[in-house]
This record gives structure tokens, sequence and C-alpha cells, in this order.
């Protein structure tokens, strides 16, 4: 079967923990970064996981350091 992907659903989930970063808990039960298609959006959401565990802000400074590190799995 093959794989079914909108863009816009990803985008929507990463605005979603963006704007409400207290909803990550319920979307990492659902959602990890290798359910995303596009690569940039991995490693978007990955960011965010990773934040979320170490327990800093969920904001789009932190994400964007994190991004343009090298401190993405």
């Amino acid at each position: 079967m093959d794989s079914v992907y909108s863009i816009n659903i990803e985008r929507a989930v990463l605005s979603s923990v963006l704007f409400n970063p207290e909803e990550i808990e319920d979307i990492l039960g659902i959602v990890s970064a290798k359910d995303f298609y596009l690569p940039a959006h991995q490693k978007i959401f990955a960011v965010m996981e990773q934040l979320h565990h170490a327990d800093m802000p969920i904001d789009e400074e932190f994400i964007r350091k994190r991004v343009n590190s090298k401190e993405v799995d």
C-alpha cells in the first residue's frame, strides 16, 4: 500500500504544537517524527519532542536554534 500524506495536515500539526505546546503530550501518543513525509517537518517535530522531554519551552526561537544546529537526531 502506498503512503498517504498531506503537507497541509503536517503543517497544521506543527502549528498546533507551536501555538499550544501543552498539547504535545497528547500528540506524541499518536504521531512521531517519522510519520511526517517532508524531512524538514520530521526535523521540526523531532526538535519539538526534544524540547518537551528537556522541559524547555517549545517556541520558535528554541526550535530555530536546534533545527539549525547538529543536535537533532
